[in-house]
């Protein structure tokens, strides 16, 4: 699972520990990826792809900085925080986030999962977007597109 967050930092309690997260979280089971100036800067599938340097035969994708994916976001975070603040959140109509930051660059999410029933797997979702501070809903995209606040 990918996580973002995004917007002001806030302090709060989770399970008894005391921790600083983004005022909004984005977790991604799906697709997604960065883009900026009509290029793909980082995506899911760089998880897959070891970094430079790193021979496939070393290659551990779940080790810290193995990854293309890590090298990539490490480049893209290098920018600055207050460059990547997100300015406008678009919701599509198969369930698909475009997240356009200050700075151009723009996240956007896959909706890649088809539709099930709903009494076949109602735990599996694409992403979930919320505020970690607050009691307020989720937003959920299950399975084709479909789109719930839980």
């Amino acid at each position: 699972m990918e996580m973002f967050q995004f917007g002001d930092r806030v302090t709060q309690e989770f399970r008894g520990e005391v921790r600083t997260v983004g005022e909004w979280a984005l977790h991604l089971i799906g697709g997604w990826r960065i883009r900026a100036s009509g290029r793909v800067l980082v995506g899911r599938r760089d998880f897959w792809v070891p970094a430079r340097g790193v021979s496939d035969d070393d290659f551990k994708p779940h080790s810290l900085g193995g990854s293309r994916r890590d090298e990539l976001m490490e480049q893209f975070l290098a920018h600055g925080e207050t460059v990547h603040r997100a300015e406008s959140a678009t919701l599509g109509e198969a369930g698909d986030l475009r997240l356009v930051f200050t700075d151009g660059c723009v996240l956007e999410t896959l909706t890649d999962l088809g539709f099930v029933e709903p009494a076949d797997d109602e735990t599996n979702e694409c992403w979930r977007l919320f505020q970690p501070a607050t009691e307020l809903p989720h937003v959920v995209v299950r399975p084709g597109g479909v789109i719930e606040y839980e």
